[in-house]
């Protein structure tokens, strides 16, 4: 037993009695040794049991609003013999008498509780009231969107890795850009239909609204997905998408219909995609998008396996084509901006190096911040661990900027090589030049963009672009992506104190916790008068009126708990909350990240008290990041507290909401 963990450090490691250099410690030792794991979580389930436990008692002894705990503490015991008492000699006496006893001993408690309370000694700690309540856990049947109400199977994802829309990743959060929710009088069949609604006037992304589901019945098969779309007053463009992706998360392939006009209202209206799922494939996405303001309306999902004689209507490209712009644009180049409708771009036969065309991109009425790329997407399988050179003949008139950019991603959207000649960008008026851009094509590169962009006003135009492997002799001319934010190896606080700074996102005065999302509307910090159990709760709130979301987040390394199944206890309390809170758990994988669990439950709404709330969840071995948090959307306060992380036995059932056998609620009926 030399080479573990003391029982009395493990115990303090539970109670928090340890310094940071104690806990630092033991957190390293359970990284590798098993024995002391098992250990500390029997503990931790005694911690949990003897709070429950002590929870219940409160209950039983029904102490006054007034009592201190120090006058509460003897009757506590004598509240627990006199239980015991009872228990044991039931059999001894009728139930008449027994009840009669059991009257005579809360009278003589009562009675001698009041007595004690008017000889305690007064403190100036906050009189203590703990509801009793017990962890709920909570089953994988929703998620929760926009207007609070339950949209049964969708999900509005954080984050969309549809990597040829453009060749971007786009958030896409209901936050103050976009909402989610159900309309009960406009449907296409059925009682209601389910609603995105563009809240900006000139959005950055889209808003999407999604459902991944096991790809396992369509392994191998040509699948068709289907939905009936309905607008009103779109200015911007709408459609659906779908992707497949294998077990680590690398899409493999993917198609998007988008709507023929790029704004204004439409009738229901049906589209559709066809496109094959991969044997590898693991999982299967579909969903509805919309980038501008006004509602769109979807209804009416399908689902199935068709004949391969059904053409497929997307495909990914493994090469890029008509680099020479010799054909029309046609699906293969795309035109995306910062702004809808600020940028054009066209073939022009008016100006070319090759050929008899070029490829021309402009905008007469963008700001000097808007920006539009026409881009080409593929994937690099060819070009995988080699050196990549793009080069193309380029040639601009009255441009603010222009510019060529390669853009290499990784299997969830992450940029794993990027060059923009953001410091060596073409402005004014030019003839054509030829210009270049090096990069290294990573081994877990899945997708490739490339093409010419243009910031603000003027005209560009690019013709006669190579892709060609070169040696290392030639210098590259950008370097790999850093990495959006760093992870930190953090022990959990049970308790939340005010005693640092996070360094995510946006910092809070709570160690380890920053807010995500839209933090000009929201805040966290800490609350001295509103504690369950204490003197001291976090909370995340609204700054004002709001219609977007935000949330309370902590992450930390999944090390500790691979191949185990993790339980999150905490308690929530709300105060005039117009959507809802709710706590919610998610697992990563390994780099690159990829979500391996997800669990969050129908969220608080309005005024409601203390409750607490489990999320159980299997840390697969290759779990890279455990993220948890609590979630407000609306207006409105977020109180919470007592949370808990921590390995549970194999019994505990789990709800990841990513385990559903297949497509649900595709009527929105549910």
């Amino acid at each position: 037993m030399a080479n573990h963990i003391k029982d009395e450090h493990l115990i303090g490691y539970v109670l928090q009695t340890l310094t940071d250099a104690e806990r630092e410690h033991i957190d390293q030792h359970l990284v590798s040794c098993p024995v002391c794991r098992a250990a500390l979580q029997e503990y931790e389930a005694q911690h949990r049991r003897i709070q429950y436990s002590l929870q219940a008692e409160l209950q039983r002894a029904r102490p006054s609003k007034q009592m201190h705990f120090a006058a509460l503490a003897p009757h506590l015991l004598r509240a627990r013999r006199l239980a015991a008492l009872r228990q044991t000699s039931g059999w001894l006496l009728s139930r008449a008498a027994a009840l009669a006893v059991l009257v005579l001993v809360l009278w003589l408690f009562s009675n001698s509780a009041r007595q004690q309370v008017a000889v305690a000694t007064p403190t100036a700690t906050r009189p203590v009231e703990i509801p009793t309540i017990q962890p709920v856990p909570i089953p994988a049947t929703r998620l929760s969107l926009g207007d609070g109400r339950i949209i049964l199977g969708w999900q509005a994802p954080q984050t969309v890795y549809l990597t040829s829309l453009a060749g971007a990743v786009f958030p896409g959060v209901a936050d103050s850009q976009y909402r989610m929710g159900l309309d009960r009088e406009v449907s296409y069949e059925g009682r209601q239909s389910a609603t995105i609604k563009g809240m900006a006037a000139e959005p950055t992304y889209p808003g999407y609204l999604l459902q991944t589901i096991p790809a396992g019945p369509y392994r191998g098969q040509r699948v068709r997905l289907s939905a009936y779309l309905q607008t009103a007053e779109v200015s911007g463009q709408w459609g659906i998408a779908a992707l497949a992706a294998d077990a680590t998360g690398r899409v493999i392939n993917e198609g998007m219909e988008s709507s023929a006009v790029a704004s204004g209202s439409q009738a229901w209206t049906r589209y559709e995609i066809v496109l094959d799922v991969p044997a590898e494939s693991a999982t299967l996405t579909l969903g509805a998008w919309l980038f501008g303001a006004g509602l769109l309306w979807v209804d009416g999902w399908q689902v199935e396996v068709v004949d391969a004689s059904v053409p497929v209507t997307h495909a990914l490209a493994t090469e890029p084509t008509n680099l020479e712009f010799e054909q029309p644009l046609g699906q293969e180049w795309s035109l995306s901006s910062s702004r809808v409708d600020a940028y054009q771009a066209e073939s022009d036969g008016s100006a070319f190096t090759t050929g008899q065309v070029s490829g021309v991109v402009w905008s007469e009425t963008a700001r000097n911040s808007d920006y539009g790329q026409l881009g080409q997407f593929f994937v690099p399988q060819t070009y995988l661990g080699r050196r990549l050179r793009f080069s193309a003949d380029v040639k601009t008139e009255d441009a603010r900027g222009a510019y060529l950019w390669l853009r290499i991603s990784g299997p969830r959207g992450q940029v794993l090589q990027l060059d923009n000649m953001e410091e060596r960008m073409i402005q004014g008026t030019t003839g054509w030049n030829r210009y270049e851009i090096v990069l290294d094509i990573p081994a877990e590169s899945v997708g490739a963009n490339f093409g010419l962009g243009l910031q603000g006003q003027g005209r560009a135009w690019i013709d006669n672009i190579r892709l060609e492997v070169v040696g290392e002799e030639t210098p590259a001319t950008g370097l790999p992506y850093p990495e959006r934010f760093s992870l930190q190896e953090a022990a959990l606080r049970a308790r939340l104190q005010p005693d640092g700074l996070a360094n995510h996102w946006v910092s809070t005065p709570l160690t380890g916790w920053f807010v995500s999302g839209d933090t000009k509307q929201y805040e966290a910090d800490t609350d001295e008068s509103s504690g369950y159990g204490d003197s001291l709760s976090a909370f995340l709130r609204s700054r004002e009126p709001a219609a977007g979301a935000a949330t309370l987040v902590q992450m930390l390394s999944a090390a500790r708990y691979r191949g185990q199944r993790v339980s999150l206890t905490l308690v929530l309390r709300t105060a005039g909350v117009t959507g809802q809170a709710a706590p919610w758990l998610r697992i990563d994988g390994i780099k690159p990240y990829y979500i391996l669990g997800l669990a969050s439950p129908a969220g608080l709404s309005g005024d409601a008290d203390w409750t607490m709330i489990e999320l159980i969840l299997d840390v697969p071995e290759e779990a890279y990041v455990i993220t948890f948090g609590v979630y407000l959307e609306g207006s409105g306060q977020v109180w919470v507290d007592e949370v808990h992380l921590g390995a549970v036995g194999d019994e505990a059932p789990t709800a990841n909401l990513l385990d559903s056998p297949g497509p649900v609620n595709l009527g929105f009926e549910e």
